[in-house]
């Protein structure tokens, strides 16, 4: 089950990954900059929405259908309610507050876009919901067929109502017809009756207590993503927020295997807390902070340092712009990834209280720096201010991490990783070659850097056997709860 499990969603999330990835490119060529630019704002706040939908009651029937089998069907039911209910009440806000929203941003396409997409909210979230139900009975290739089939229609209407001429609202319609064709096989996949099963023992209050933690959460850590791009807009208007999300796009990528390597570290953190095996949870810790340091240290480099060429091969010279951010953004995304492997730590011991604290202090940080230097420096205050907030908020909880857990990697390891990284500094700043070059060149020097730590003894054999069954635990659990995120 679980090798079956594994296959299936893992071609899930290699699936939506590229199809994602191919829908910002050929948006970004198609439209232009300034087309791109909205399109970009306006998907950001139905992701960041969506984030409120899906977090909470879709990852609650995960853990509830799968702890109560036998009330599988009852449990659907009752928080098929909750979803509805909380869906029509967010997509009634949105349609609301959307005038507002084109005020704030000082363009009135806004409103009229956010109008159109807003319906996504509800049928989104429904697909999530059966995507939650599917999981919780453990019938991922269910689950897996319906996040590939998402992406597939999605990409697909896109690009054909493009060639149509709809543009901007041929790339919105694309969002609504995908989660439509998703939620129509979802229901599919979950029909059955409650009727002569076990009545569920789970409340609705159960339900909801739940998911108040995990959606805050995401919402605040989605929001830092977030507000650099929306406060672009504000102060620079639509060609530079074009700008800055191809810059985005581009130094978000590496994080994606992080983000899953949360999932695997969860549920060892908390055993070992609950058996205050406190020599365990420094381990694990440690284990964290190197594995960060030995798959992302040189690809941040190298994105950084050969970031024209990047933004030249995948977005076209129009947005040679984006070059100069995204040399800050990289680094930024680098520390924010650091922050979200380091916050399970927090979770796995009950202390979400100073979590979203410590976000908050992060948010606040990038939006006043947002406003103090975006106006002054442009699209590249804004990379600026990510990577200075994003610096904040992952000193505080590494400290806080160090303090309480005594969780922190020696100085030699440190030096013999700026070492190695130095070294790919180095040979990314002497030559650079242009074009698709840059990948087998790309290669040779992240074989490079992975072999100085292997002398230097800083990477084993073991640590090799430990990514290599991280990425695969890990892709199987974060496809479970994060697919279609995005």
């Amino acid at each position: 089950m679980i090798v079956r499990g594994f296959l299936f969603l893992s071609t899930s999330q290699v699936v939506f990954v590229l199809t994602g990835f191919v829908i910002q490119l050929g948006l970004a060529r198609i439209l232009g900059p300034e087309q791109y630019g909205v399109y970009s704002v306006v998907i950001s706040i139905l992701v960041w929405i969506r984030m409120s939908i899906f977090s909470g009651v879709p990852v609650a029937m995960q853990k509830y259908t799968a702890e109560n089998v036998d009330e599988a069907f009852s449990l659907r039911d009752r928080a098929l309610k909750v979803q509805l209910i909380y869906s029509f009440i967010i997509f009634s806000m949105v349609l609301l507050l959307s005038d507002p929203i084109g005020r704030a941003f000082k363009d009135p396409s806004i409103s009229y876009y956010i109008k159109i997409i807003s319906f996504d909210i509800v049928l989104f979230g429904l697909y999530k919901f059966y995507s939650g139900f599917q999981n919780g009975l453990r019938r991922f290739g269910k689950q897996a067929i319906l996040a590939i089939v998402y992406s597939i229609v999605k990409v697909i209407v896109i690009f054909s109502l493009l060639s149509l001429g709809l543009s901007l609202v041929g790339a919105f319609i694309g969002n609504l017809i995908a989660s439509c064709s998703a939620l129509f096989l979802g229901l599919y996949f979950s029909r059955g009756s409650s009727e002569g099963k076990p009545a569920t023992q789970v409340t609705v209050r159960s339900l909801i207590s739940f998911s108040i933690p995990t959606t805050v959460y995401a919402l605040l850590i989605n929001l830092f993503s977030a507000i650099g791009l929306w406060l672009t807009k504000y102060f620079l208007g639509d060609s530079n927020s074009g700008f800055f999300n191809a810059a985005n796009t581009i130094a978000r990528m590496p994080r994606v295997v992080f983000l899953a390597l949360t999932f695997v570290l969860l549920p060892s953190l908390s055993r070992s807390l609950a058996q205050k095996n406190l020599e365990r949870v420094k381990e694990y810790i440690v284990q964290s902070y190197r594995l960060v340091l030995m798959l992302l240290l040189p690809i941040v480099i190298i994105i950084s340092n050969a970031s024209e060429s990047i933004i030249e091969v995948l977005f076209s010279n129009r947005y040679q712009v984006a070059a100069g951010p995204l040399q800050m953004m990289v680094v930024g995304l680098f520390l924010l990834t650091l922050f979200v492997v380091m916050k399970t730590t927090l979770v796995a011991d009950g202390r979400v209280l100073p979590l979203i604290m410590i976000t908050v202090i992060m948010i606040g940080a990038e939006i006043l720096l947002g406003i103090y230097l975006i106006p002054r420096y442009g699209i590249e205050g804004a990379g600026i201010a990510m990577a200075i907030a994003a610096f904040i908020g992952s000193s505080v909880i590494c400290t806080c991490v160090a303090i309480w857990y005594r969780g922190f990697l020696s100085f030699i390891s440190l030096l013999k990783f700026g070492l190695a990284g130095g070294v790919v500094y180095f040979l990314t700043s002497v030559y650079q070659p242009r074009g698709l070059g840059l990948v087998p060149y790309s290669l040779i020097l992240y074989a490079l850097y992975l072999g100085l730590l292997f002398v230097m003894k800083e990477v084993t054999l073991d640590d090799i056997d430990r990514v290599r069954n991280s990425i695969k635990v890990s892709n199987t659990v974060s496809t479970l709860s994060e697919n279609g995120s995005a």
